[in-house]
């Protein structure tokens, strides 16, 4: 996925479980939260989440990505992730 100019959206597919629509829930509000620039919420929303579920891969990758912008303080903020590469 090099070159795409446009963006795209990504979904993540899950066979379900007891807890996951409070899962999706709660990362779909730290998601929310990250696009609007409150990456403290986000982080704080996250880390519960992990708490929970360790092993959630993207909640990991938002949740770094909520820290390195408290760390940064983009200006201007753009939620879109550019990947690195290829």
């Amino acid at each position: 996925m090099v070159n795409i100019g446009d963006p795209v959206t990504l979904y993540e597919l899950s066979a379900g479980g007891p807890d996951w629509a409070a899962r999706k829930s709660q990362y779909e509000q730290a998601l929310t939260d990250f696009e609007a620039g409150r990456f403290r919420e986000a982080a704080r929303a996250l880390g519960g989440l992990l708490g929970a579920h360790p092993q959630d891969g993207p909640a990991m990758l938002l949740l770094s990505r909520a820290a390195q912008c408290l760390v940064e303080e983009p200006d201007p903020f753009d939620p879109v992730w550019r990947l690195p590469g290829k």
